[in-house]
């Protein structure tokens, strides 16, 4: 079950892909983010109101940052660049991507958003000497 449908989708971005194609993606997109609230213990089963809202706007933004809008026109910055460069003279034209692959994954915002946190905080004991058997 994905936590956004296609209308939903639909409402905020446009796409080419046709509705059994976008539920895959969403319901992808779904997946992993509840295997990332189940390792972090985030109950979402039956999510508030403003949950859902969450679990829906992510599930959506994930999906727009793998599959894009379409709209790609020639010398344009295509989506999902992170750099761009073009020139005249020479007819240059270089782009730098930020998700290449298409891959779904979660920003950190996003984890934030959904209750995903994970401990930041460890100790390390120096050891210095031999280690000795205890004499139990």
């Amino acid at each position: 079950m994905a936590f956004a449908t296609v209308a939903q989708y639909r409402a905020k971005y446009a796409t080419d892909l046709d509705d059994a194609q976008l539920l895959v993606w969403l319901e992808d997109a779904s997946g992993i983010m509840a295997d990332e609230m189940d390792a972090a213990h985030v109950d979402y089963y039956e999510p508030t109101e403003s949950m859902a809202a969450r679990l829906s706007r992510v599930c959506r933004d994930m999906v727009h940052r793998a599959i894009g809008d379409g709209s790609d026109a020639a010398f344009a910055v295509p989506f999902g660049a992170t750099q761009a460069t073009q020139a005249a003279g020479g007819y240059s034209l270089s782009t730098t991507m930020g998700n290449p692959y298409g891959d779904l994954f979660l920003k950190r915002d996003e984890k934030r958003l959904l209750g995903i946190v994970r401990g930041g905080i460890g100790m390390a004991r120096p050891f210095y000497g031999r280690l000795e058997p205890d004499d139990d």
